[in-house]
């Protein structure tokens, strides 16, 4: 978290979706975090998210990463992981140059979501109905093998462990759009 980031969510209008609880919940608790903080608050994210994303210690963080919520002896780099490689091979994604992070990191299953619904959306505008549900079944398969069998206990981790609301928040707002986009599907 840097000072301009910072400050535009600080400012920024969370939309009101009182007909969606859940999400709106999480953009409510989000936008009280970003209003009631204080001063010192860039350090609190900074150090926050260390210790919930970047730690070493299982018992101190939420671990970002779906091996290590998934898999019984809490490893990175399992079956799980490799599952979700296989399915950017057949999606024909890769990671990019300068990224570090294993694969099966939260924010990178959540940029392969991203894409997806990119490809299905250029589909769409292209009229090809048949490769537009093409990809929104990859989409559901990446929700149902992959994020939403994981993104709940994480978010249970971050909202045990979390110092900030802000991080809480952002947890519940993930866990809350994720279950959305799949009742969507549905």
């Amino acid at each position: 978290m840097d000072a301009g980031l910072w400050e535009a969510l600080r400012v920024m209008e969370f939309p009101q979706l009182s007909e969606l609880a859940a999400v709106d919940a999480a953009y409510r608790r989000l936008e009280k975090a970003c209003q009631e903080a204080g001063d010192g608050i860039l350090v609190e994210l900074r150090v926050d998210y260390a210790r919930l994303c970047l730690g070493s210690d299982p018992r101190e963080g939420a671990d970002p990463y779906e091996s290590v919520h998934r898999n019984k002896e809490g490893l990175l780099m399992q079956d799980e992981w490799e599952a979700v490689l296989n399915l950017y091979r057949e999606l024909g994604m890769q990671r990019s140059e300068g990224v570090h992070e294993s694969e099966d990191h939260l924010a990178l299953e959540l940029e392969c979501m991203a894409g997806l619904c990119e490809r299905q959306a250029q589909a769409l505008e292209a009229g090809e109905l048949p490769e537009a549900a093409w990809w929104l079944d990859r989409q559901a398969l990446m929700l149902d093998e992959h994020l939403l069998k994981w993104t709940p206990s994480f978010n249970r981790k971050v909202q045990a462990l979390g110092q900030t609301e802000f991080y809480k928040a952002i947890g519940d707002l993930t866990e809350a759009y994720l279950i959305l986009d799949r009742q969507w599907m549905a």
